[in-house]
């Protein structure tokens, strides 16, 4: 979508003022691309006769639907945060010939916050070199290893694209955006020890999304949003 400032919080306006009175997370944007785009591929599936176009479209369907529950899994831990955030999710963005889906862009008193949410089937291992490798286990036996886009790398370039947009719109001056990759399987093992130290801090299970934005928000910031204001985002 075009960037428009004043319909992100066009639902709650009457309910800020320019004071510090939010206390619970407001989800200013529900997500429901993934939901529109399941919905066409079963209508596309039912007027499908040959197996293997049926097999390819209920992959695709299966692909989204993982999707889907990694960003639920998600939202709950914000939505049940008692932090004083506003969440928008799914959020779709074009700026000067570039383009980006975010899974979620959270509004602080003090920061801009990115997520990328991933949910894989194995145990994630990010290497010296900033590498990330998925392995599946069966037992004490690797079945499947493979190396992977780097998550980091794909919310990092989301990023440029938001900055870019909310400084050109005089939106933003010096607020920092801050980011991370969620991964939404709460069996993941998540092995960093040997990864870089600008991954190590970005990089973490959904269930450890409350505890990551509670010390962001201990930190000094340039910035300090009252309500009416987190508003005007």
């Amino acid at each position: 979508m075009t960037f428009i400032k004043k319909p992100f919080l066009a639902r709650v306006v009457d309910a800020l003022k320019d004071k510090e009175e939010l206390k619970t997370p407001v989800v200013i944007k529900h997500g429901d691309s993934m939901d529109l785009e399941i919905a066409r591929l079963q209508n596309e599936l039912a007027e499908k006769k040959l197996p293997e176009d049926r097999k390819k479209i209920e992959q695709q369907i299966k692909y989204l639907e993982i999707g889907k529950a990694g960003e639920q899994s998600l939202l709950f831990e914000l939505t049940n945060s008692f932090l004083p955030i506003m969440i928008l999710h799914d959020v779709y963005i074009e700026h000067k010939g570039l383009n980006a889906q975010f899974d979620f862009i959270i509004v602080t008193r003090k920061f801009f916050m990115v997520i990328e949410v991933k949910k894989y089937y194995g145990n994630i291992t990010v290497n010296e070199k900033g590498e990330f490798i998925r392995t599946v286990n069966r037992g004490s036996r690797t079945v499947f290893k493979e190396g992977m886009y780097s998550p980091v790398r794909q919310v990092e370039r989301q990023v440029e694209v938001l900055r870019s947009m909310l400084m050109d719109h005089k939106v933003i001056e010096r607020t920092p955006i801050l980011y991370a990759v969620a991964f939404a399987n709460e069996k993941t093992v998540i092995d960093l020890k040997k990864a870089p130290n600008n991954i190590k801090d970005k990089v973490f299970r959904s269930d450890g999304i409350v505890s990551f934005l509670k010390a962001e928000l201990a930190k000094k910031s340039p910035m300090h949003f009252f309500d009416k204001r987190m508003q005007d985002f």
